[in-house]
């Protein structure tokens, strides 16, 4: 399922309307339209993740990085901590971008181990 398909279905099994989900991600209902209609390719990393806040899933799961996350509870602390990371990085975003589009899961998934085993070690340097 790409990004727009799991943007509308999450925001009706919510029973959001347009406008209540552009109030928290902080961008005009039609915006959310053109993500849910494709037109909007190149989201930015500070509205994937409001948009995951939103919708109650994962930012991970929104770029096809990981299966369905029912409730953002169930996403570990980690995997936030992690998305909250890349957000801050404008070249993150192209980065995270062309693994959604062109890496298979098998490869998403290698990429998230890595990016927490990068985690891991850099906390053992402080």
């Amino acid at each position: 399922m790409d990004f727009k398909d799991k943007v509308k279905l999450l925001r009706e099994k919510n029973n959001m309307t347009l406008e209540e989900v552009a109030k928290i991600v902080e961008v005009s209902a039609p915006t959310i339209q053109r993500y849910e209609k494709g037109e909007i390719k190149n989201v930015r990393r500070d509205k994937i993740a409001k948009l995951a806040q939103a919708l109650n899933t994962s930012p991970a799961y929104l770029m096809g990085w990981e299966e369905e996350v029912s409730n953002i509870n169930d996403v570990k602390s980690e995997n936030l901590e992690i998305a909250s990371i890349m957000n801050r990085d404008g070249k993150i975003s192209d980065i995270m971008n062309e693994i959604s589009e062109n890496f298979s899961d098998e490869d998403k998934e290698k990429t998230l181990d890595f990016i927490k085993f990068l985690k891991i070690k850099k906390k053992g340097n402080q």
